[in-house]
């Protein structure tokens, strides 16, 4: 692709999205329409093109899996503190090889903060247990203990910060409503908790944690409302006019799972989801879905 030296583009703040995928694609949306110099990244040209076109972005091809410079982006940065998303998948990060590509990518660019983007299952799933920005870890699952090197890698640098974000769901994204219109089994049990977050509250948050001056080094995104999958499924289906949901496994006493209480990254970033619950986040993903 080619990249134009416009002077102006260095007057403008610059932003970097590595792995532009569903949340991606919505925060790079909003920060080139404020008129930012986005940069976003992906494996393929193809995708990068697509991209561009779409979003008024500038693309980057960039792989965990080959060293590659970044140097379209430092070029047009013209020595500019970049401020860093990174949005990749926890399996794109899944070997050492790849954590150290993407940390030498890092390295080489003059970054003012850079978030990443990890899981609220980095908790293990203990009962009716309350987990916090400040809850610590202790990894039980080979998921847990990835994500938890993952996040390990990422901290090196003291302008790195992480954000642990709750099952993330929007507009083109409805968890469940796949196999409730198929009328599937849904797996596992009602009784567990589901912890979720709205695409735009999460989008809003990462830019309250780029933004702030208390960021912690971890926080949480959650809407701050787990709801027990039954009643989750059984509104769902409600909403689509669907039968009542059926679980493939039986319900077990105690087994609820953990709830996620992101209330002290709200008040330290003084952020709060606009979409409080699944109930209001639900009745707009979908009417946005059938919009599309």
């Amino acid at each position: 692709m080619t990249y134009v030296q416009d002077p102006h583009l260095r007057m403008k703040p610059t932003s970097v999205i590595i792995g532009c995928g569903y949340l991606g694609e919505r925060l790079a949306a909003q920060l080139s329409s404020e008129g930012r110099q986005v940069f976003v990244t992906a494996r393929s040209a193809r995708r990068l093109s697509d991209l561009e076109t779409r979003l008024g972005v500038l693309g980057v091809q960039f792989d965990t899996g080959a060293s590659i410079s970044p140097s379209s982006v430092i070029e047009l940065a013209a020595g500019a503190a970049l401020e860093v998303y990174c949005l990749l998948t926890p399996s794109a990060l899944a070997s050492d090889a790849a954590r150290e590509r993407l940390l030498e990518f890092m390295a080489q660019m003059p970054v003012r903060r850079a978030l990443l983007t990890s899981s609220t299952g980095i908790y293990s799933a203990r009962s009716g247990e309350i987990v916090t920005a400040e809850s610590g870890i202790a990894p039980q699952s080979e998921r847990e203990r990835r994500l938890l090197g993952i996040e390990e890698a990422w901290l090196r640098a003291s302008v790195r910060f992480v954000v642990r974000l709750a099952g993330l769901y929007g507009a083109g994204r409805v968890i469940g409503a796949k196999s409730l219109r198929e009328r599937a089994l849904i797996p596992g049990r009602q009784s567990a908790l589901l912890n979720l977050i709205h695409r735009s509250d999460a989008v809003s948050l990462l830019r309250a944690c780029m933004n702030s001056q208390r960021t912690a080094r971890i926080e949480v995104g959650s809407d701050g409302t787990p709801v027990g999958r039954g009643e989750y499924y059984r509104y769902l289906a409600a909403l689509l006019h669907a039968p009542a949901p059926r679980f493939d496994a039986p319900d077990a006493p105690g087994d609820g799972g953990k709830a996620v209480n992101p209330k002290s990254t709200m008040d330290r970033l003084t952020w709060r989801p606009a979409f409080p619950s699944f109930r209001e986040g639900l009745a707009e993903a979908l009417a946005c879905t059938t919009a599309e």
